[in-house]
């Protein structure tokens, strides 16, 4: 078995049996058919088919983010709340499945633990697994105005060495302790550690740590001890019998191959280079600096598919894609969760609204800023406080590995040794050690897109005004930022490491790169525009999606060159860092359900059975062939000729209301009026007015009027949408909205 923790697997597993909630493979069989991105190279014109062979079947999605791998939950009582996630479920174009309103959240800045889990954690994890996107969920996103901390002390309490009940505190952030669900949904404290997030990245020698905790922790070792040793060919071959049993644990692939190659046996030692590659194992560089590989590398399916690798340097791990239905291990790899492997879930705070953070009008602009940031490869410097400080001389240890990370990459990083920057310029992204700093009269600029963020006691404890809070940070330009919400001392595993900076810059989103970069991130609440993604490179192309007319249910997805710039364009004008992927994969959503996943073929037929009738919404995902697993998302409203109606909707009273131009991010909603709505759909016995995942008006019978209390919805882009019940069945029709990016 693999762990982190023997008690607490087993902790998990009475979890199991409870009922309660469990990311299962069977809850995860709703998603259809979903293949690997990296199996079959001869997609993406490499042809390496002894090295790729068929394309093979995963049980669960790829990886990265987008709008459909976000959930976004929102205080349904708070007009404040709802307006920061109308806002953000439109410019992300989240589907309304992944929207879920909380009731009754107590209106403190901290919450108990069982509270959190009864009122919030519980079900909203209920809500996910209930719709059926376990599958496809990443993040989970709070609008405004929820507790950003979570009293602990329960767990704290159960730390049997006082020294370490001091430094580990009593409260968590909303954040982190989201990111550990597991953990609290097991009763355990074992999150309560300097090393609890096994997702993080470390050194590169980490990816060959022994990743098993009980059953084959021992064969590893001996084998490990074996490959320098007089037989290693006999400890190749335990690796590569190991590596069979965990086909995604690569590093198990690399140890075999070396292995072989140190016994002279070139044959299996490329072999097991290919698999180790098929598996997951991006880094190129490792095997040209290692004096047994490198000879191998002039193998004909290697040669070809070796550029398509990282050149990142080998001196810290590199980027890796998130999957929240992966489990992790000690080693940074991820292995099916039936195997013992932990998962984690993303998480962060969309907006702190409250009188000592943003304002609802700051909360929704630094939103509209990060969204438009993405894949602007902004020029600008990362910059690195290394003064004398202990907030800055804490991290300062892990300052080179990002400088040389990025200057590989070849990104501009400075170092300054006072407490904020003095140097003019543009800023790309900033590490700051010191409590408090001024951001006005700076004489530089932070560019959108930009992570910015301190090493200090109380960025996100807004019960006080001391020190600077994270919130001027993303005030100042910053696309997302953090803090701890109690007293953390100066420990560095509780705040991100300046590789972060290296991560974002390889193309991750910014909670990718957060989350790469705290091995402990319990205490810290981040908050901001978790998909923002200003350096990523996604495919080149675009998805054209239509309706086959003579048949009517027939969905074709087909794979276009992206359109210029003036027409929309997936990317900004050139720059040095634009090296967009070739196609792995795309992913299609049906109503915002992920339900195939297919190779990086022409084009795709899809047949939309099951009798359904009116308005789909379908959606494809462009994946691209990198370590960050870059995706573009393209959808369309599509009517299908089934055998049902499709439902009307005609505004009668209040349009020019809905499509008011002048709403400024400082609209709560709270002043709009009336909207009366004509809905019609022969047959119906019912029909619905939906907003996002929320019904705002109902009618029985087939045709008839509805008054929808527009001051009640918030602030921001709204998008209603009717629907009709025809016996057993759900029709949809298309969405009414005032929402000017549709």
């Amino acid at each position: 078995m693999i762990a982190n923790d023997l008690s607490l697997r087993r902790n998990l597993s009475s979890v199991s049996r409870g009922g309660r909630f469990e990311w299962t493979h069977s809850q995860r069989s709703r998603c259809q058919w979903i293949q690997s991105a990296r199996v079959c190279f001869a997609w993406m014109n490499f042809a390496l088919a002894s090295l790729a062979g068929a394309c093979l079947p995963m049980s669960d999605a790829v990886a990265g983010i987008t709008g459909e791998n976000i959930m976004v939950v929102v205080n349904a009582d708070s007009l404040d709340s709802r307006t920061v996630a109308n806002h953000y479920v439109a410019l992300r174009k989240i589907p309304p499945n992944n929207v879920i309103f909380l009731s009754d959240i107590p209106g403190t800045l901290s919450i108990g633990l069982e509270d959190f889990k009864t009122v919030i954690l519980k079900p909203v994890l209920q809500t996910i697994e209930k719709r059926g996107l376990v599958a496809q969920t990443r993040c989970i996103a709070y609008s405004a105005d929820f507790p950003t901390s979570v009293d602990i002390r329960e767990h704290f309490q159960r730390l049997p060495n006082a020294q370490a009940k001091k430094l580990i505190g009593r409260l968590a952030s909303i954040t982190g302790a989201t990111y550990f669900y597991k953990y609290l949904l097991a009763d355990s404290e074992s999150y309560l550690s300097f090393a609890s997030n096994i997702y993080a990245r470390g050194p590169f020698e980490r990816s060959f740590n022994n990743p098993f905790k009980t059953e084959h922790k021992e064969t590893f070792d001996t084998a490990k001890a074996g490959i320098d040793g007089d037989q290693p060919a006999d400890a190749a071959k335990q690796f590569e019998q190991l590596f069979v049993q965990h086909p995604t644990l690569a590093p198990l692939a690399v140890l075999s191959a070396r292995g072989y190659a140190a016994a002279g046996q070139t044959e299996p030692a490329t072999r097991m280079i290919k698999a180790a590659i098929k598996a997951g194992w991006w880094s190129a560089e490792f095997f040209r600096e290692d004096p047994a590989l490198n000879p191998l590398l002039s193998d004909a399916d290697l040669k070809r598919v070796l550029p398509a690798l990282s050149d990142h340097p080998t001196h810290v791990q590199g980027p890796m894609a998130f999957s929240a239905i992966k489990g992790w291990t000690d080693c940074g790899y991820p292995v099916p969760i039936k195997q013992g492997g932990m998962p984690f879930m993303l998480s962060c705070s969309l907006a702190i609204v409250h009188p000592r953070g943003n304002t609802l009008s700051q909360a929704v602009t630094i939103l509209q800023r990060a969204v438009a940031a993405d894949r602007t490869f902004p020029d600008g410097q990362f910059r690195f406080g290394t003064g004398t400080d202990v907030r800055a001389t804490t991290r300062f240890p892990g300052v080179g590995d990002a400088l040389l990370y990025l200057q590989l990459a070849g990104f501009d990083s400075d170092v300054y040794r006072s407490s904020f920057p003095t140097k003019p310029g543009d800023v790309a992204g900033l590490f700051v050690g010191a409590a408090t700093v001024n951001f006005k009269n700076t004489k530089w600029k932070l560019q959108p897109g930009a992570i910015a963020e301190s090493l200090t006691s109380l960025g996100g404890d807004f019960r006080n005004s001391s020190q600077t809070k994270l919130t001027e940070y993303l005030a100042g330009g910053a696309a997302i930022s953090s803090g701890s919400v109690t007293e953390p001392y100066s420990l560095q595993p509780k705040f991100p490491r300046a590789m972060m900076h290296g991560y974002y810059a390889s193309g991750l989103t910014a909670i990718e790169s957060y989350y790469l970069s705290v091995e402990s991130p319990y205490q810290l609440l981040i908050a901001g525009d978790p998909a923002c993604q200003p350096f990523a490179n996604p495919p080149a192309e675009t998805v054209q999606i239509t309706l086959d007319e003579s048949d009517g249910t027939k969905v074709r997805f087909t794979r276009q060159p992206s359109a210029e710039p003036k027409t929309g364009a997936p990317y900004q004008p050139a720059s040095p860092h634009r090296k967009p992927s070739p196609v792995a994969s795309y992913e299609i959503y049906i109503e915002g359900r992920l339900v195939k996943a297919v190779p990086a073929v022409k084009s795709v037929d899809m047949n939309i059975n099951g009798g359904l009738s009116g308005v789909v919404d379908v959606r494809s995902v462009l994946v691209g062939f990198a370590d960050s697993e870059p995706k573009l998302t393209f959808y369309k409203q599509i009517e299908l000729a089934g055998p049902l109606p499709t439902p009307q909707a005609v505004v009668l009273v209040g349009r020019k209301e809905l499509d008011r131009s002048d709403k400024s991010p400082a609209d709560d909603g709270s002043k709009s009026k009336t909207l009366t709505v004509q809905l019609d759909c022969a047959g119906a016995d019912k029909i619905e007015v939906m907003h996002q995942s929320a019904i705002v008006a109902s009618l029985d019978g087939a045709s008839g009027a509805v008054e929808i209390d527009l001051s009640k919805l918030g602030g921001g882009p709204l998008h209603l949408r009717p629907v009709a019940t025809v016996g057993e069945k759900k029709v949809m029709g298309f969405t009414i909205s005032n929402d000017t990016n549709q």
